[in-house]
């Protein structure tokens, strides 16, 4: 469902500079207008067809896995606590980013990215040793593809060069490993020792 609203939403944004310009991340009209939806919004639209895309194939790739082992884990409230996960991972993600930039009038950012992020980071915290392909050619294992993610996301948001949120997929990708360990401590112990003692 939730892949499906995403679609619907960002089709329509394509269309609609106003839509758009409504739900896009602007931390500084979230600062003077107190506009706090957008840390939610700003997910549900994409710049384009690609971005789009990418960020579905994660959702369906890597949540229905992690849905899967909330559920047995949590039985019934499985599929509670994921709904609350990708909830979450929305503003969560975008903390970061409300700081660095709540006074620069020109940023503003689109996509769900950092919901992808903490989904597939969930999903390494099961399966470390999961083969992740990287530009679907390129078969790692979780734990590898993970730890290059999150060096690459650091160094190219130090660097700057480019218009992509690597903040919003770098603290998305934390919050999948922390909330997934807080609901379920057992998973770290899990992980270190598919890690470790295979």
């Amino acid at each position: 469902m939730f892949c499906v609203i995403i679609g619907i939403v960002s089709f329509m944004a394509f269309n609609n500079i106003n839509l758009k310009q409504k739900l896009l991340f602007i931390p500084y009209e979230v600062k003077e207008r107190r506009e706090w939806y957008r840390f939610f919004t700003s997910a549900f639209i994409h710049a384009d067809i690609t971005h789009l895309i990418v960020n579905l194939i994660a959702f369906y790739s890597f949540g229905t896995f992690v849905e899967h082992r909330y559920q047995l884990l949590f039985a019934e409230f499985g599929t509670i606590l994921y709904t609350i996960f990708l909830i979450l991972s929305m503003p969560v993600s975008c903390l970061y980013t409300y700081y660095k930039n709540k006074n620069d009038k020109n940023y503003a950012a689109l996509g769900a990215s950092g919901v992808a992020s903490a989904i597939v980071f969930a999903f390494v915290l099961f399966e470390p040793y999961a083969k992740i392909n990287i530009y679907f050619a390129i078969p790692v294992p979780a734990i590898v593809f993970g730890i290059l993610y999150l060096i690459y996301s650091n160094y190219m948001s130090k660097k700057g060069t480019d218009n992509i949120g690597h903040d919003v997929h770098f603290f998305g990708a934390l919050f999948g490993i922390v909330f997934t360990a807080l609901i379920s401590p057992d998973t770290i112990i899990g992980f270190i020792n598919k890690l470790f003692f295979l």
